[in-house]
């Protein structure tokens, strides 16, 4: 073939143009290598490159050889993206997590449950009761999983006091007791007189019960309303078991005594805690938010008669979260059960608690 023929012609043409665009390469990466170096010098720091991008490096420079990277304007030198590489490939076949496999999530939440639920089984017992609900752990692997989520050992869960599973044992027949204070203008008109409400309620059906009121609070005062509730013409205390309260002074021994009658328990909550209490803290801030902020009581007699309306209106019309958004059973009149008929309003306290019943057609 001669020089002459055209393929020699586009031979050499590929030729020409193949050493035109690599000049252009080159010239094209001294001008990012020139970039690189203004870069490296304005930010004036090493460069920090995160895990993804260090990846992406290492496979890119691997291709390439040394000398080549020599050339260039790199953020790191050329020993660095080998070691890069290198992590790389430690990491593809070395396994983070050496030793025994963790136990799944559901059976250790599982284990984690039985201790809970029963302070008494120690780790062997869980073991085996695991076993039967098909789970094959050793009496060892339960007590890493008691130690890594905290739970002490079946004696010191034993001894210790679980306050919600003691409510939920004694649901049916808790009822808790406690005071409310309100200020009521004195006859001097720069001073208040403080009264106490005492007040219990039923924590599974929510039912509450006033037991009086007085701006003269003693042991004397707290025994005769708990003789009240006590009495054994008074339902509102049939099947109750437990009775919780908090360290009041009031609290006299025979006030206690009348309350522990019939075998019923006490249960002080511990000082500071009135969350332990919380169900009738709660019906307390009610109390507050839904007279106390709308009414202002100018006389005893005119705040007992606002509370015990108010009780009424909590017992028979009110709905409750803690019922599923429904009333206390045994409302207040009949017509609740219309499901027909005009929408009435009716209220309470001087129309600052409204309800809505429908009138019969």
């Amino acid at each position: 073939m001669t020089p002459e023929s055209p393929t020699a012609e586009s031979a050499a043409l590929i030729i020409a143009c193949a050493a035109a665009i690599h000049q252009d390469l080159y010239r094209l990466i001294e001008l990012q290598n020139e970039h690189i170096r203004v870069l490296k010098r304005i930010v004036g720091k090493p460069a920090r490159a995160t895990d993804p991008e260090k990846r992406r490096l290492a496979v890119r420079s691997q291709v390439l050889s040394r000398a080549i990277l020599a050339m260039a304007e790199t953020i790191v030198s050329v020993d660095t993206f080998r070691r890069w590489h290198r992590t790389l490939i430690a990491n593809t076949y070395t396994s983070h997590r050496r030793g025994r496999p963790r136990v799944h999530r559901e059976i250790e939440a599982l284990v984690c449950r039985l201790a809970r639920e029963n302070p008494a089984w120690g780790c062997r017992t869980i073991a085996d009761r695991m076993g039967d609900l098909g789970h094959a752990i050793s009496h060892q692997t339960v007590a890493t999983i008691l130690k890594r989520n905290g739970l002490p050992t079946a004696p010191e869960r034993e001894r210790a006091t679980d306050w919600q599973a003691f409510i939920e044992a004694h649901w049916p027949g808790l009822v808790a007791i406690d005071f409310a204070t309100w200020e009521v203008p004195s006859t001097d008109t720069r001073r208040t007189q403080r009264h106490h409400a005492f007040y219990a309620i039923r924590v599974a059906t929510r039912e509450v019960r006033l037991l009086g009121v007085t701006d003269r609070a003693d042991g004397a005062w707290v025994t005769q309303c708990c003789r009240t509730i006590t009495d054994v013409e008074e339902p509102f205390m049939d099947g109750v078991t437990t009775i919780i309260h908090d360290g009041d002074p009031l609290y006299t021994t025979a006030a206690r005594t009348c309350l522990g009658s019939d075998g019923r328990r006490l249960e002080q909550i511990a000082p500071g805690s009135p969350w332990c209490n919380g169900f009738i803290e709660r019906f307390i801030g009610t109390t507050r938010r839904e007279v106390g902020r709308r009414i202002i009581p100018f006389s005893g007699d005119i705040l007992e008669r606002c509370l015990r309306e108010h009780v009424s209106y909590y017992n028979h019309v009110r709905t409750h979260q803690g019922l599923d958004s429904r009333r206390i059973p045994r409302p207040l009149h009949d017509r609740f059960s219309a499901s027909d008929g005009e929408v009435i309003r009716r209220s309470l306290l001087g129309n600052t608690l409204g309800y809505y019943t429908r009138e019969a057609a």
